[in-house]
């Protein structure tokens, strides 16, 4: 390579202060249902396509944290088959608890239990989750950008 073409770096670097940067979390892989401002709770596709039953006995602990989603004909909690669902006094149930909406409940099997274990996880200390509006927030967006531009 030639290197006269490129500014040279001058400055000594010590390699025992850096640390390699972890891959992100492959998100397709877990199962999560997302809670909305709007209030909608929505199974993310993974988690859908794992469900056989969309008729569920749902559950909550008394701090909001965790939920338990049993798979039942007799459950009265139903899903449609887009796996979303608006249900607005949950929504306000947790944000009466004093949890940060939107949020997710990260979602595994309990072999013990045979249900389903959501547990809450707030998306961002901002409470914005789309990766869209966290970028728009840094760069400006739509009309903003173009103000701040003279455009």
């Amino acid at each position: 390579m030639n290197t006269k073409k490129y500014p040279i770096y001058h400055k000594q670097i010590d390699l025992e202060s850096f640390k390699e940067v972890e891959v992100p979390r492959d998100r397709r892989k877990v199962l999560a249902i997302g809670v909305s401002e709007s209030g909608h709770l929505a199974m993310n596709e993974r988690f859908l396509s794992m469900i056989h039953c969309f008729n569920m006995k749902m559950m909550i602990s008394d701090d909001k944290k965790t939920i338990l989603l049993s798979e039942t004909e007799e459950g009265k909690y139903v899903f449609p088959k887009s796996g979303r669902i608006k249900d607005i006094e949950f929504v306000k149930s947790l944000c009466d608890a004093g949890l940060a909406v939107p949020c997710r409940y990260i979602i595994s099997y309990s072999e013990e239990l045979q249900l389903w274990v959501g547990e809450y996880t707030d998306v961002l200390s901002g409470g914005k989750q789309s990766l869209e509006y966290s970028v728009g927030k840094m760069m400006g967006s739509g009309k903003n950008r173009r103000k701040k531009n003279g455009k």
